[in-house]
């Protein structure tokens, strides 16, 4: 089963499911709302040595074992700030720290693939500061841009959507794409330069070859265990 966390108003993520669910698809498509496995939730960690065992319980009686799990897809931008008004204001900013840190050593736990993993910095994937991203371009050779918004770009373990031919600008998105980190990475760029980048990617820039991409890249690990 491929684990879509993302909320219900998070409309790259539907798309993306609705693709993944098209009749035929080798694996069923679920999506949790990220307040669901943040409240009232029960997890369980059993580690050994360099094996987990793991699986997360919901309030609403649904249950995922991460032995199941065929692939995770991480849309979390933050814990809920329902849940953070409820606790006392002294308690809040331990609360927050101690959700996050569950969250990212469940996802690390599990033997699956996870687009993106949880950093300390963020909880949807690599995220950096605007002045790390301009040095993160220059490393790449990519100029920053200033302009209006000309095309965007879906950085997925290597491969870039929409295709882009192997040009100067192909290898500097790709060098840039990997030194900031993730498995998915989007790009956004004017016609003179970078604007910036971000985990949270729209899937449906890259149509339906990005959806197979994603496909292939969550179950890479699923076709090899079977060989």
């Amino acid at each position: 089963m491929i684990l879509i966390i993302a909320e219900r108003t998070d409309a790259p993520a539907l798309w993306l499911q609705r693709r993944l669910s098209r009749p035929a698809a080798p694996v069923p498509v679920r999506r949790v709302n990220p307040a669901q496995l943040f409240a009232g939730s029960s997890f369980r960690f059993h580690i050994a040595g360099a094996e987990a065992d793991t699986s997360v319980a919901l309030s609403n009686g649904r249950a995922f074992d991460g032995a199941a799990l065929t692939g995770v897809i991480n849309r979390v931008g933050a814990v809920p700030l329902p849940l953070l008004t409820e606790i006392g204001e002294a308690d809040r900013e331990y609360a927050e720290s101690e959700l996050n840190a569950c969250l990212l050593g469940w996802l690390a736990a599990l033997p699956c693939p996870v687009l993106n993993m949880p950093t300390p910095g963020c909880l949807g994937g690599a995220w950096h500061t605007d002045l790390a991203t301009c040095q993160l371009a220059a490393r790449a050779n990519l100029p920053m841009g200033h302009g209006a918004p000309a095309a965007h770009f879906v950085w997925l373990e290597g491969k870039i959507f929409p295709r882009l031919p192997d040009t100067d600008l192909r290898r500097a998105v790709d060098a840039f794409a990997r030194g900031y980190g993730g498995r998915a990475v989007q790009v956004d760029m004017a016609a003179d330069g970078l604007l910036g980048a971000t985990p949270y990617v729209d899937y449906r820039i890259g149509g339906d070859a990005l959806v197979r991409h994603v496909r292939d890249a969550l179950m890479s690990d699923a076709r090899r265990d079977a060989a």
